[in-house]
């Protein structure tokens, strides 16, 4: 696994290992990454958890980086591109996820709001008030078995254009700690929603599939129960339809190199 330093927020990312996250949740790590959660806290209870909608790029398990994606991806529909055959599919609907990966170091990346048009200045109005990203860990403590929940990312546009930086962190799925995540989310109405979603290798009715590559995190529900071209993305009237979180899985690099070695 990589090192237990979490990284100064000041940074363009932060970073942190999965064992460093366990070991300093219980001081409050969520809230030094993000301050504001007042209007999120106690929501489990009182607000239906429906399904995270989740999209995947179907073809983006190929790209050599996902750190900086193809041209069609970052500017849909503005750049005459050979990828723009690269589609964007419910990742439920993948056949299985890679089974490569299971076990493995995995770097999980949250690059921030996806696609561009959504959050265009004269659009915002129309993007939630707010949302909270968390990745939840297993626990590991014989005690307490309550999960772990990280909070991993988030943004606000109330009082100001406020989303958090991009982050990386590692994680390993595997039966005992698969992907999971929560989403919370407060529209433009002020009326709250909460998401969760569990990724899976196999074949798992309704869940999405785990292999490298680009995912998309609905913010609103069924924001990917169908298949979807970049060029639908490029105009911003109906980017606002497909707003998401961009999250980039691929093996840690320690992991990658290994396997090239082999």
């Amino acid at each position: 696994m990589s090192s237990n330093t979490v990284s100064c927020p000041s940074r363009s990312a932060f970073e942190l290992s999965r064992r460093a996250f366990v070991s300093l949740s219980s001081i409050g790590l969520a809230a030094v990454v993000l301050p504001d959660l007042a209007w999120a806290q106690g929501l489990s209870g009182l607000v239906e958890v429906r399904a995270l909608s989740v999209g995947y790029v179907l073809g983006s398990e190929d790209l050599r980086n996902l750190k900086r994606p193809p041209r069609a991806l970052r500017r849909p529909g503005l750049e005459a591109d050979a990828e723009t055959a690269l589609q964007i599919v419910p990742a439920t609907s993948l056949s299985t996820g890679d089974g490569e990966l299971y076990g493995r170091a995995l770097k999980i990346a949250i690059r921030g709001l996806y696609p561009p048009g959504a959050f265009e200045a004269k659009r915002r109005e129309f993007l939630p008030l707010a949302a909270d990203l968390e990745v939840i860990f297993p626990s590991f403590d014989p005690i307490d078995a309550t999960p772990n929940r990280f909070q991993a990312w988030s943004f606000r546009r109330a009082g100001g254009w406020n989303p958090s930086p991009p982050i990386r962190f590692s994680f390993e799925h595997a039966a005992e700690s698969p992907l999971e995540l929560a989403l919370r989310v407060r529209d433009a109405s002020g009326a709250v929603s909460s998401f969760t979603t569990r990724f899976t290798i196999d074949w798992e009715s309704g869940m999405p599939r785990l292999r490298r590559g680009l995912y998309l995190l609905g913010l609103s529900a069924g924001t990917w129960e169908s298949d979807a071209r970049l060029a639908s993305l490029a105009d911003p009237r109906s980017a606002i339809r497909y707003a998401s979180i961009l999250m980039a899985v691929e093996l840690a690099p320690e992991e990658a190199l290994a396997e090239r070695k082999e």
